[in-house]
């Protein structure tokens, strides 16, 4: 399959996601209703999973919502220049759409703070190891019943836990949760359906580690 014309500035932008998909040779077999079902950019794990689930199951439009906003913007990819791309270079390889579904998750580790926004995963295939590094990006969303009306991103400056805030329980009714965050649109408010203040974690680079360290125990833990 000829490749765009396109591909040699692509091909440079995706050159940080190589060490990822060329992991393992492996073969993956297609996602299950599980893998499709817990998509979703909740944690750095979950993430990367969702990225997997991508690869296995031929869903380029869901491998580019696992990419950083920053990332797309460094490297001036559109979700259609990534098409193209991965299109292109899965034909040539008729292997490599299962080799990313071997990776397995070792660690995360998340940069100090009290409100981290960027960690490195560390995932293991095939006797190489990975780092996934992933930056948190907050957003805003406002739903008119199933239309998305707003999808902004909230910035940095603001701390997260000043936008949301849990009270805590004053008697046996519960707790109350506020949250504040600007929009893009002015919408009534009884046609506001749903109101999401969230974190996402997407993926900004990958590097293949020079030296493989032991293996930590526990994958899963965050701060």
């Amino acid at each position: 399959m000829a490749m765009p014309f396109h591909s040699g500035r692509t091909l440079r932008a995706l050159a940080p996601l190589a060490p990822l998909l060329l992991a393992c040779a492996c073969c993956a077999a297609p996602p299950t209703a599980e893998d499709l079902f817990e998509r979703g950019f909740r944690s750095p794990t979950q993430t990367f999973r969702t990225f997997q689930t991508g690869v296995r199951a031929d869903d380029g439009r869901t491998e580019y919502r696992c990419l950083s906003a920053s990332f797309r913007q460094r490297h001036l990819l559109s979700q259609l220049l990534y098409l193209e791309f991965r299109d292109s270079w899965f034909a040539s390889k008729s292997w490599l759409r299962g080799a990313i579904g071997g990776a397995r998750v070792v660690q995360v580790a998340y940069e100090e703070g009290d409100d981290p926004r960027r960690c490195v995963l560390t995932a293991a295939a095939m006797g190489a190891m990975l780092e996934v590094h992933l930056v948190r990006e907050d957003f805003v969303q406002l739903y008119d019943g199933d239309e998305l009306v707003a999808d902004d991103p909230l910035s940095a400056d603001i701390p997260f836990e000043e936008r949301v805030t849990v009270n805590a329980q004053d008697d046996a009714s519960g707790a109350h949760v506020r949250g504040a965050a600007r929009i893009s649109v002015a919408l009534p408010p009884v046609r506001v359906t749903e109101l999401r203040i969230g974190q996402d974690w997407k993926i900004d680079n990958v590097k293949q580690k020079k030296e493989q360290t032991e293996e930590p125990q526990d994958p899963d833990g965050a701060p």
